[in-house]
């Protein structure tokens, strides 16, 4: 099974990269978040040590002050204290259908386009 139902929509498998250290509160928390969060979203989760080089690159490439760093795909979703609010509301989010542009602005835009323009939009009002 390589999709799973969010609130009436499939999303993929997720990936999420948690990087962590020994001895650290914070992280045990989100291994424990984590945890709760892949009862009902199919997440695949790898683990990296900070204590190890992998770990040092990885915290260097992602610019993370300290530990846990929650990725989820590639992109850093937080570093700290992991709300799993937050987490659920993200994989939510993923879920969601997308669409072009948001709210008002969409609406806007989509207006223009659907509305031809007129001919004399070019014209000055001095009579030149």
């Amino acid at each position: 099974m390589d999709r799973v139902v969010a609130a009436g929509r499939s999303i993929g498998c997720v990936k999420f990269t948690l990087l962590t250290k020994q001895n650290c509160p914070l992280c045990d928390h989100a291994k424990d978040v984590i945890a709760l969060v892949e009862v009902d979203f199919m997440v695949e989760t790898e683990m990296i040590w900070l204590e190890t080089p992998e770990g040092e690159s990885f915290a260097a490439r992602h610019k993370t002050p300290f530990p846990p760093v929650l990725v989820i795909d590639g992109v850093v979703h937080g570093y700290g204290r992991l709300s799993e609010k937050k987490l659920r509301r993200e994989l939510e989010r993923m879920a969601a259908p997308r669409r072009s542009l948001p709210g008002r602005i969409g609406r806007s835009v989509r207006r223009l386009v659907a509305r031809p323009p007129r001919e004399d939009w070019w014209d000055d009002d001095d009579g030149g």
